[in-house]
């Protein structure tokens, strides 16, 4: 479920009266950022495969099984990545961890912005920035695909730091292992972020 109230309200649409903006209804699309929720889906994804190819279906068994126990491994490596961070509060600058957070009972406080595409407006600016000193937060994570002077404006007088996640992989070339490195780089940014 999208998360509502708190920071995760989306007032920056509020700020000049267009209602128009990013918001994934009833159900967040990031699910798919946690390594436990993927073995859901490959299970899933098997059955749909085989049930359309059942001459391959032995095959696509197989190569669930192999992917489910590089997922499980991939969940195992990320509970001792966070290990130790839950009392570590951040800010992301777009809705995207809040699996991850439940998963490895991580502190995040809320996004800047639920709509990637559009600047949060004044009210809220300063409402995450009461939100960084009151909470302490640790770190506030941009997206490389967005200016980082928001982020680092945020932040100016605070404790916290920079930090940034890559929520679309970008920088990872395609192949069997994509995921699995797109994890890893954004758990590592998160961590080393956190523990620094």
């Amino acid at each position: 479920p999208v998360r509502k109230g708190g920071l995760m309200q989306d007032v920056s649409a509020e700020d000049d009266g267009d209602e128009d903006h990013h918001d994934h209804g009833a159900t967040d699309v990031h699910f798919w950022l946690d390594p436990v929720n993927a073995i859901s889906i490959a299970g899933y994804l098997t059955q749909q495969f085989a049930a359309m190819d059942p001459d391959h279906a032995a095959q696509y068994k197989a190569n669930e099984q192999r992917l489910k126990a590089k997922l499980a491994a991939l969940n195992i490596e990320l509970k001792s990545e966070f290990a130790g961070l839950s009392d570590k509060p951040f800010i992301v600058f777009h809705d995207v961890t809040q699996y991850l957070e439940k998963r490895y009972r991580l502190h995040g406080l809320g996004a800047v912005t639920l709509s990637p595409e559009r600047a949060p407006g004044a009210r809220r600016l300063s409402e995450i920035r009461d939100k960084i000193k009151g909470a302490n937060a640790i770190c506030v994570f941009s997206e490389p695909q967005f200016p980082p002077k928001l982020v680092e404006t945020l932040i100016e007088g605070t404790r916290a730091k920079k930090g940034v996640l890559d929520e679309i992989g970008a920088a990872i070339p395609p192949g069997p292992d994509q995921y699995f490195a797109f994890m890893r780089m954004d758990a590592q940014s998160l961590a080393f972020c956190l523990k620094s």
